[in-house]
C-alpha cells in the first residue's frame, strides 16, 4: 500500500548495550524500514529535570541549551553514564543501518524494478555506500560531543 514504517524509540539510564541490540531485533522483526533513537531528555522546569538536577553534565543556560535536543545524553547517570548511553545509542544506529541490514521491503521493491541485473546491483552498492556515510558522520558528531561529555566529567569530579 505505498506504507513506510518509521520507528521511533528512546533510550534513557535505565537502559543498557542489550536495549540497543533488542529495539534493532525488533525492528528486523517487524520491518520497520527507518529508525530515530532519542536519548531520554530532562527539560527545565519539568519533574524529571528536578530529579536529575544533581547529574546534569550541561546545566549553563542559554549556552547549554543546544545540548537539549534528545540526541545528547546531557546527565551522567544510569546504568552505562553518559559515555557509555550515549555510545550505546550510536552502536543501535550503526547496527541498524548497516549494509549488511539492508531492509527486506527495499530489496523486494528492487527486486521487482523493472532493471537489469547490473542496476540493480548498482543501487545496492549505492544505498551501502550512503547508509555507510551516513554512520560515519554520526560517528563523527558523536567523538565530537563525547569529548566535551569527558571534560564536563572531569570538572564535575573536581
Amino acid at each position: 500500500h505505498g506504507i513506510w514504517i518509521h520507528g521511533m524509540f528512546v533510550m534513557g539510564p535505565q537502559h543498557t548495550r542489550q536495549t540497543g541490540e533488542a529495539i534493532v531485533k525488533f525492528a528486523r522483526k517487524n520491518e520497520i524500514e527507518s529508525l530515530q533513537i532519542s536519548v531520554l531528555t530532562p527539560f527545565p522546569g519539568t519533574p524529571l529535570f528536578d530529579e536529575m538536577k544533581d547529574q546534569l553534565l550541561f546545566n549553563d543556560f542559554p549556552a547549554d541549551w543546544d545540548y537539549f535536543d534528545a540526541a545528547h545524553c546531557v546527565y551522567n547517570h544510569g546504568k552505562l553514564g553518559a559515555v557509555g548511553l550515549q555510545e550505546a545509542v550510536f552502536e543501535t544506529y550503526s547496527s541498524f543501518y548497516s549494509a549488511s541490514a539492508w531492509n527486506i521491503r527495499a530489496t523486494r521493491q528492487l527486486a521487482a524494478r523493472n532493471i537489469s541485473f547490473t542496476e540493480k546491483i548498482a543501487d545496492i552498492i549505492n544505498g551501502s555506500q550512503i547508509a555507510k556515510k551516513m554512520v560515519g558522520h554520526l560517528r563523527d558528531e558523536m567523538d565530537q560531543f563525547l569529548d566535551v561529555i569527558r571534560e564536563r566529567i572531569e570538572l564535575q569530579d573536581k
